[in-house]
Parts: structure tokens; C-alpha cells; sequence
């Protein structure tokens, strides 16, 4: 079986392809790994929030305790609605997380007529979600003792997302060559993001800082300094450094994403259903119609 695999790989290497090697596999329980979707990169918005995480960015912050001390914690980055696809459903935004798009999982252009039932479980508690599309509005509906909603209005060059906040509506506007987002509805330069095309890539200026994406052939995109993507035969890794890659394997049941050679998530991805476990467990499940 070992020489079986070494000359399986041997002749992909002869053939032109490159593929993680079998010394670099994770596990010896990936089999039958399919092709992975092809890079490209293309900045766009990500509006559902119903995401995937490969990787969710964390940042510390300081705050004051009950009794007067400050102290120091890791905070969740929330998602942000501007970044760019990698390929037809692996989005990366500009808070730094790194996530498959459960809508594009399914179809990799969304439909305009949906509805998209979510739950989220945790150790306490489970949660459940409706977004749905019609035309042009997405609307949120979180279960709970209060009918919560929120809405999203797009158009060809303006999104407004309404979270139900009486003093600010976040604004998004299309250009053929940048994307802006205006989270307080004021054309404040300290308040917007920005992603610009330029010749060759995006740039996202920050207030003290500038930002580089681009693609620097078919197989490797460069995403600022946070990660280099690199496409194989079978698999795509996302490298932050020469000790720590995750890594995503496209198998006949759906994706396993690892964190170096640790499982961290298996995507079991059926005709309208998507679940995701962490050691056997299902965290996530998103069950798509379409209307």
C-alpha cells in the first residue's frame, strides 16, 4: 500500500503537479482527495456572516476589572463584510478571518431567492438563525423571547445594513475599482475601509499602514503579511509562517480542515445541508432553499 501511494505521487510530480507530499499528509485517514477548487483573486463582500472559520483572527485588548485594575484579554474579531475570495468559497476579510461561505459551498454564485436555516451550537446553548434573500433584501431572524431582525438593502452601488440602530446605518458603496464601507454613515476617513484595485493586486490603506493583496501566479496569493496561500494538486495551504499552515483537502464528502497536522474541522456537505464537527461533534449545521 506504501509503494502503491509513493508511486501514485511520483507520477504526479513527473506529470507536472504539484501535491503535499506523503510525508507532509496530516493523517494517513485522508483518502480519495479530490482537486480543490482553483485560485483567484477577487475582492468582494461577504454580507450573510454565515461563515466557516479556518482561521478566526483574535486581538488583545485592554479593559478596566471591578476593581479598578487593568487587565488584558483575546477578543474574537468580529466578520467584516468587505475582503476577497480566494476562489469560488474560501473568503478572507479585513479583520483577518479566513472562512468558507456556507451560501457559496452550495452555490458558488448565490442565489437571489433563498433561505438559509442555521444552527450554532455551543456548551451552553444552541442557536438558531434564518437569513433569507428575496431580490434585493436579506433579512436576518435570530430566535429568541423578541423577534429580532435585521435587514440588508442592496443595489448596484449602495448596501445598507440595518441592524436596528437608530443612529447609524453602515453603508456600503460599489465602484468599478473600489469597495467602501462606512460603518457610521459619515464620510469620515478614520471611519471607512477601503479596497482599492490597482495594477497588481488590492492595497487597503489603514490609518497607519497600507495593505498588499495580490496573486502572484495561479498557485500563490499573498495576503498582506498574514498568509501566503499556496494551491496543490491535493489540498491548499494557508502558511502564516515556516512553523505554523493550515491546510483545507477537498474529500468526497465534503472539506477537512487541519491546523498543521491536527484535524480541526470536518465539512460533511450533502445536496442542501452542510455540517461541521470538531472531534465528532456538529457545531454548525446550514440547510439551504431555494424560493
Amino acid at each position: 500500500m506504501k509503494s502503491t501511494a509513493s508511486a501514485f505521487f511520483l507520477l504526479l510530480f513527473i506529470s507536472g503537479c504539484t501535491v503535499l507530499s506523503p510525508e507532509n499528509l496530516p493523517t494517513a485517514e485522508l483518502k480519495d482527495l479530490q482537486r480543490p477548487e482553483k485560485l483567484d483573486l477577487q475582492m468582494g463582500l461577504e454580507l450573510t456572516r454565515q461563515r466557516i472559520d479556518i482561521f478566526r483572527n483574535v486581538i488583545s485588548e485592554e479593559s478596566i476589572n471591578a476593581f479598578g485594575n487593568e487587565t488584558t484579554g483575546e477578543v474574537v474579531c468580529s466578520y467584516h463584510p468587505l475582503g476577497f475570495y480566494l476562489n469560488k468559497n474560501i473568503f478572507y476579510d479585513l479583520n483577518g478571518n479566513l472562512s468558507f461561505v456556507a451560501t457559496r459551498i452550495f452555490y458558488p454564485d448565490t442565489p437571489k431567492n433563498y433561505e438559509l436555516m442555521v444552527l450554532e451550537r455551543s456548551m451552553d446553548r444552541d442557536e438558531y438563525l434564518k437569513v433569507s434573500q428575496k431580490n434585493d433584501t436579506i433579512t436576518f431572524f435570530k430566535k429568541g423571547w423578541l423577534k429580532d431582525y435585521d435587514y440588508i438593502y442592496l443595489s448596484d452601488d449602495t448596501i445598507l445594513i440595518d441592524e436596528g440602530r437608530l443612529l447609524s446605518k453602515e453603508r456600503i458603496f460599489i465602484k468599478p475599482n473600489e469597495l467602501i464601507y462606512d460603518p457610521i454613515s459619515l464620510f469620515e476617513k478614520m471611519g471607512m475601509d477601503r479596497i482599492i484595485e490597482t495594477e497588481t493586486g488590492y492595497i487597503a490603506p489603514k490609518l497607519h499602514v497600507t495593505e498588499e493583496y495580490k496573486q502572484i501566479d495561479r498557485k500563490t496569493i499573498e495576503l498582506d503579511n498574514s498568509f501566503t496561500v499556496i494551491w496543490y494538486i491535493n489540498g491548499i495551504e494557508f502558511k502564516i509562517d515556516e512553523n505554523l499552515s493550515f491546510f483545507i483537502y477537498k474529500t468526497p464528502y465534503g472539506y477537512e480542515i487541519y491546523r498543521g497536522p491536527h484535524l480541526e474541522k470536518k465539512v460533511v456537505v450533502s445536496e442542501n445541508k452542510i455540517e461541521v464537527a470538531i472531534m465528532g461533534k456538529t457545531i454548525q449545521t446550514f440547510e439551504i432553499s431555494l424560493q
